[in-house]
């Protein structure tokens, strides 16, 4: 077997193994982790931002989309909801990360640009099928929250990231 075609393979089952994983956190996320206080940790989000943040948009929108389904499948909202916020979220993100202007903060940007855009889905989402919710509330008891979680988590990846011209990060996922 040559090289080329083992790397081939090996890519291969580290996406199906990645696309196994996020939808086991997916189901994990909606029916196993605790809510304290009603607020839900959003590790699909985290996951899907760290993996648009270093360079796999690609890997990031499938893992989201089917991450989303599975998400779909434990809640009360509309199926497809969660796919199409955490699709745009991805997309927020690549957006973000594509504008060259923002220098050092451009990860973190880009990050609650993500973050904004997930949460604006299942805010419209959530007042059209349960009814009006305050901005206000929405944002306070569950978009500050995720948002937190989520930048913690892209803190680490934005240190990777400077460290990028080092090692090739993008090749590795």
């Amino acid at each position: 077997m040559d090289y080329s075609r083992q790397r081939i393979e090996v890519a291969f089952a580290l996406e199906l193994l990645w696309l196994a994983a996020i939808v086991l956190v997916a189901l994990a996320q909606s029916m196993l982790l605790p809510r304290p206080l009603e607020l839900t940790l959003n590790v699909v989000l985290l996951l899907v931002t760290c993996r648009a943040l270093l360079g796999s948009i690609g890997g990031a929108s499938v893992g989201a989309l089917l991450g989303g389904v599975a998400l779909d499948l434990a809640t009360t909202l509309p199926l497809g909801t969660h796919a199409l916020a955490l699709v745009l979220a991805v997309g927020g993100v690549a957006l973000g990360m594509a504008l060259g202007v923002l220098g050092r903060l451009r990860v973190l940007l880009a990050t609650v640009f993500g973050g904004v855009l997930y949460h604006s889905v299942l805010l419209a989402a959530t007042t059209w099928t349960t009814g009006p919710m305050p901005f206000s509330r929405y944002a306070l008891v569950t978009a500050l929250p995720d948002m937190a979680l989520i930048l913690t988590g892209a803190l680490p990846v934005f240190l990777l990231r400077r460290r990028d011209r080092e090692l090739d990060l993008g090749a590795l996922l």
